[in-house]
């Protein structure tokens, strides 16, 4: 408690380390903080009362950092939140024990650049108010029990360079307004229960070049041609879905690709022979899907595959030697009568 009497700190940082009990509402005395950061500990006990101190730091209205992920901080998010200073900029808060909804009041903190409200038990709706937030860079909500839909207000966040909301309860439509996000690196949207196509202008975003993920939902028709702008793109995941229609051949685009995932839809057709390109594939799963006739043996070039799951297709004939098909650890092609030739272990 004696810390409120350090009237000239500017920075608190007791990270990664074994702290319990509550955090003092005092602090709200150090008007002269920039920094709190309270990350990694056991701050807190899963009880209502843990988070009354966000209400006194709107004193400190230098606060640029307040650093709470990873404790064991529990009851609602104030709306008090909303008071915090004009000029935080990050406000991680994930991986504790908080409930409840996200208040609209977030979107008054504009200087935000990072915030992260990830693993813990939030509920309701993402708030449109977000869309107020035109500094931010990276959005993590996954792993909570939101729901409703993805407000179009996000496409108003043009500096956002990655977006985390899988894991959640969210339906409806993917907005089409995330297009606007031209600078985006990442984007997860897996395992929730969005329906409806593919928005073009989102698999089109030519700056995705980490991950884009969609797993796990109930996303429908065709896989649009937009997706061969994603030339940088290191990670492209469709799996368990509803996507139908043969695979785009402009998928020869993405050149960087590494892991590939596309299984449990009803892929139909033969491989594009543009995918002979994409020599830097590593991972490819796609099982599950309803593609026929034989397997290309451009594979076999493909001297960076470690793993090919081309099991529960329609395949017919003769499965190359070569390359990853030579190693039986590597290539998985079962359920399907109608294939010869590859390794006697098959």
């Amino acid at each position: 408690m004696s810390l409120s009497n350090a009237s000239g700190l500017e920075i608190i940082d007791i990270s990664t380390n074994c702290f319990n009990g509550l955090v003092p509402v005092s602090l709200g005395n150090l008007k002269h903080l920039t920094t709190i950061n309270f990350e990694d500990n056991h701050l807190g006990s899963g009880q209502s009362s843990d988070l009354n101190f966000l209400t006194f730091l709107n004193n400190c209205t230098n606060l640029q950092v307040l650093g709470l992920f990873g404790n064991r901080l529990g009851g609602e998010l104030p709306d008090s939140i909303a008071n915090l200073s004009s000029q935080i900029r990050q406000l991680p808060v994930g991986s504790n024990l908080i409930h409840g909804s996200i208040p609209e009041g977030i979107g008054n903190l504009v200087s935000l650049t990072f915030l992260a409200m990830n693993k813990n038990m939030l509920t309701g709706n993402i708030p449109a108010a977000l869309g107020k937030l035109k500094r931010l860079q990276k959005l993590s909500l996954d792993h909570n029990r939101l729901s409703g839909l993805i407000p179009s207000s996000l496409g108003n966040l043009t500096q956002l360079i990655a977006v985390y909301i899988e894991e959640n309860n969210l339906e409806g439509n993917i907005p089409t307004s995330l297009g606007n996000c031209q600078n985006l690196l990442l984007l997860n949207l897996s395992y929730n229960n969005l329906n409806g196509s593919l928005p073009k202008e989102v698999i089109g975003i030519s700056s995705l070049s980490i991950s884009f993920a969609v797993k796990g939902n109930s996303l429908t028709s065709f896989l649009p041609t937009e997706v061969g702008n994603l030339k940088h793109l290191v990670e492209l995941e469709f799996s368990e879905n509803n996507f139908s229609g043969e695979i785009p051949k402009t998928l020869g685009n993405c050149v960087s690709l590494e892991r590939l995932y596309m299984a449990g839809n009803s892929f139909k057709g033969s491989f594009p022979l543009s995918l002979e390109n994409l020599r830097s594939l590593q991972d490819v799963d796609l099982s599950h899907n309803k593609l026929s006739r034989v397997v290309p043996q451009y594979f076999e070039k493909f001297s960076s595959l470690k793993r090919l799951n081309l099991s529960f297709n329609d395949f017919e004939g003769e499965v190359p030697k070569q390359g990853a098909f030579a190693n039986i650890s590597a290539v998985l092609v079962i359920g399907k009568k109608d294939l010869c030739g590859g390794l006697t272990e098959l």
